[in-house]
């Protein structure tokens, strides 16, 4: 066979970027996520390509300091918010009790809030470990009982992503749903996505903000 013949790929398209191997997105320097539709935070001098600053004509560094102030009052700390590590995603843990992987989705709706999917989830495991110890949350994903696993959202979490832990995932049923595992070995191999049966009650639920932008 011709392998220079053999073309890569990505099921959900690559956006603003290249498919480089299978699922595999490799996105242009402004834009950012699995299939690279993300603007990167104002790398634009007038910001157009964020929301929130699409009427404003002014420089990046006060494009900066406007979502700054914007993200720290929509995000404050005093409720239990906390702005995950190198984005702009909004969190909270509820850490009263450990719940199902429905009734953690089931908790983030009652609170205005959405089960979470981590732009950076091995920072984000660091930080947890860092404010936690060692635990185990549940984040927006699940098998889905046809060979592959998916987000909430529909996007797809592939098998051979790097941040799954060694062995993982051993299923995809939709009866397995996945976790973050904040533990030191896995947090320094950068590998924090597990999954478990959907009704096992260890993990703690991570919700996420509905953000605008």
């Amino acid at each position: 066979m011709c392998n220079k013949c053999i073309k890569s790929v990505c099921s959900d398209g690559c956006g603003n970027g290249q498919c480089t191997s299978p699922d595999k997105c490799t996105c242009s320097p402004e834009y950012t996520g699995a299939s690279c539709i993300t603007p990167q935070l104002c790398t634009h001098p007038t910001c157009n390509d964020i929301q929130k600053c699409a009427l404003y004509t002014i420089d990046q560094c006060l494009c900066v300091l406007f979502l700054s102030i914007l993200f720290e009052s929509d995000c404050p700390e005093s409720e239990g918010f906390f702005g995950a590590p190198g984005t702009r995603q909004c969190m909270k843990t509820f850490m009263d009790k450990t719940r199902s992987w429905d009734g953690a989705e089931s908790l983030c709706r009652s609170q205005g809030l959405k089960l979470a999917k981590p732009q950076d989830a091995a920072a984000l495991n660091k930080y947890l470990n860092e404010k936690h110890g060692k635990e185990w949350y549940w984040v927006s994903a699940r098998g889905t009982g046809s060979g592959g696993w998916q987000w909430t959202d529909g996007e797809v979490l592939s098998l051979s992503d790097p941040l799954w832990g060694d062995g993982e995932p051993d299923s995809t049923s939709r009866g397995d749903c996945l976790y973050l595992y904040s533990h030191p070995s896995d947090i320094a191999a950068g590998t924090p996505y597990y999954d478990a049966p959907c009704s096992y009650t260890r993990p703690y639920p991570l919700c996420e903000v509905i953000s605008e932008f």
